[in-house]
């Protein structure tokens, strides 16, 4: 009886459940009261066969073996040189085609590596150009007189001490020559038998002396007389560093007034036709020249002045007096003008460039202009400042130079080795000035001087620098018909010659003509030889010469790589799975035999 209600329990239950299936109706769609079409009618059928297929792909790729896979990638790539050899027909191929394969892969690494090195040197070439302007900036020119103090302030100035009066005294050196007077005198007394007094005497010993052609450089057989002789200082030496130590430790303005003034020193001044004046010039102090002025100076608050022509004509043009009844003959044994020609804000350092122009004549300055441009490191060593303060930058504000640079280097270095300076150059706060009589101070500037190389790493080239090349001629000056007229102009212009009635041009007035030989300059330009981009296509074109590689190649590589390590990687995931499985299953058996067990 029981188990017949069961059996009608069991069939009403099938009923309702059939019942309950029956009556669910599928959902009616979303429908949008403005767009009222059913959206589930733009839902493609073919999406879930597309993912089917997508999915049997990603199963079929994660089955395959590596073996099938390195199959795939063999038929597919463009790895030539690989094709071959797993291709070739038998055995002998195989070894033969790996054999050429492994040589030209050797000489491919041998190219990449010096390809690579010739990459890593740096390499740069120069390019040489020539550049036509309309307007070119014109350049600073500074004028000194030849002589740094006038002879008329040197006896009320710090020179005259007596401890420096000496140094600017010119003296009579004729060691060699009574040396030689007394040797001759020597060889002829046994064969002199006059009596006619000295002058007879003497006048033999020269007869004798010339008949023998002897002169004063015979002396120096003499050991004692040549070692004295090497060890004389050179007069204009001795004065001009006298000068340089005196000034050095002077105020530039009463260094100044002892000096030529500008007012004295230029007579006539005209640029591009216009005149100009001493206001157009500035002040500049240097340790071996005294007073210098330069024109178009970067301090003097005006403009940069250009030159739109070439020629003497639209160029700079002085007419200086040197007034060499001043000159000191120790420090100027000639009457001139130093000269120097500058880029626009650099220092003017004349005691190691320039020129000088003679009195009495007209001398003509061509200028060619040169621009060099520098490449900065690895491929160079150009910077726009150098490792060190630079005293010339900091005490007149110009531009960065090598030379300025080197000269604090080098000072500093005789300051911390020596424990002085040397007076011609610019001088380091708290450093006392080296006594150039000194034989031991002395000995020490020109032992440390051998240690110098480190200033050349400290100060590099500049990056831009601008380099005037002069083309000097001349000419006498004033003609004598124009003599007159400039004998008037100057007695009307400068106090030195108001009323005299004649000038002597020849002894105390120079000109000279600054200006362009030709719109153009040259351009000199370092530029990299060997970039990034030479290097990776010399290394592309190594790679399909040898082994007919390509960037595609490379790819194909990189993906077949991936797909290796993706297949190992899943294949463990799944050992790994499986064990996790099995283990969790055996765990589960442990525990239900326990709960039986119990």
């Amino acid at each position: 009886m029981s188990s017949k209600k069961s059996k009608v329990k069991k069939i009403n239950v099938s009923k309702m459940r059939i019942r309950t299936n029956s009556s669910n109706k599928p959902p009616s769609p979303v429908v949008d009261k403005v767009n009222p079409i059913p959206t589930i009618a733009f839902v493609s059928k073919s999406k879930n066969k597309f993912r089917a297929m997508l999915e049997e792909q990603i199963e079929k790729d994660r089955s395959l073996t590596v073996k099938e896979r390195f199959d795939i990638f063999i038929s597919e790539t463009s790895f030539t040189a690989l094709t071959k050899i797993c291709k070739a027909g038998n055995i002998f191929k195989q070894i033969v085609w790996l054999i050429l394969v492994l040589a030209m892969l050797s000489w491919l690494c041998i190219q990449c590596f010096w390809l690579f090195e010739k990459y890593l040197s740096y390499p740069y070439e120069v390019k040489i150009e020539l550049k036509s302007i309309q307007k070119m900036e014109f350049p600073s020119v500074t004028v000194c007189n030849r002589n740094p103090i006038r002879k008329s302030r040197f006896e009320n100035s710090p020179f005259s001490a007596p401890e420096f009066k000496a140094l600017f005294e010119v003296w009579q050196n004729s060691q060699l020559y009574d040396k030689a007077v007394k040797s001759m005198k020597n060889q002829t007394k046994e064969r002199y038998d006059g009596d006619g007094g000295s002058s007879e005497e003497d006048t033999y010993v020269m007869s004798q002396m010339k008949n023998n052609s002897i002169n004063v450089w015979s002396a120096l057989s003499d050991p004692v007389t040549a070692a004295a002789f090497y060890k004389t200082e050179d007069q204009e030496m001795v004065a001009t560093f006298g000068y340089a130590t005196i000034a050095g430790n002077m105020d530039q303005s009463e260094l100044k007034s002892y000096g030529h003034q500008i007012e004295d020193f230029l007579v006539s001044c005209r640029f591009l036709g216009m005149p100009c004046s001493p206001q157009n010039f500035t002040f500049v102090p240097n340790v071996k020249y005294g007073n210098c002025f330069t024109f178009n100076a970067f301090n003097n608050s005006q403009d940069p002045l250009y030159s739109t022509y070439s020629g003497p004509l639209m160029g700079l043009s002085l007419e200086l007096n040197v007034q060499q009844y001043e000159y000191m003959p120790a420090l100027a044994q000639d009457a001139a003008v130093r000269v120097l020609v500058h880029t626009r804000g650099t220092f003017p350092a004349l005691e190691d460039d320039g020129f000088s122009i003679p009195v009495g004549f007209m001398t003509s300055v061509g200028l060619k202009v040169t621009e060099i441009t520098r490449l900065t490191p690895p491929h160079a060593s150009c910077a726009t400042e150098g490792t060190i303060e630079n005293l010339y930058q900091t005490r007149y504000g110009v531009i960065y130079e090598k030379s300025t640079c080197t000269k604090t280097c080098q000072q500093n270095i005789w300051k911390e080795k020596c424990g002085c300076v040397v007076p011609l150059y610019e001088k380091p706060e708290n450093s006392s000035v080296c006594d150039c009589m000194n034989l031991e101070e002395q000995a020490c500037l020109w032992e440390k001087t051998d240690q110098m190389q480190e200033c050349e790493l400290m100060c590099p080239n500049p990056c831009i620098e601008k380099k005037f090349e002069p083309l000097i001629s001349m000419g006498t000056w004033p003609s004598k018909h124009y003599e007159d007229y400039l004998d008037y102009k100057i007695q009307h212009s400068s106090l030195d010659f108001m009323g005299h009635d004649k000038i002597d041009s020849d002894d105390n007035l120079a000109k000279v003509e600054v200006y362009f030989r030709e719109m153009m300059y040259e351009t000199i330009e370092q530029q990299k030889a060997y970039e990034s981009q030479n290097l990776i296509s010399d290394v592309g074109g190594q790679l399909g010469l040898w082994l007919g590689l390509s960037a595609v190649t490379i790819g194909e590589m990189f993906e077949f790589i991936m797909a290796i390590f993706k297949a190992v990687t899943a294949k463990a995931v799944r050992r790994r799975n499986r064990e996790t499985a099995v283990e969790s299953l055996e765990d589960c058996h442990r525990r239900l035999s326990l709960q039986e067990f119990k």
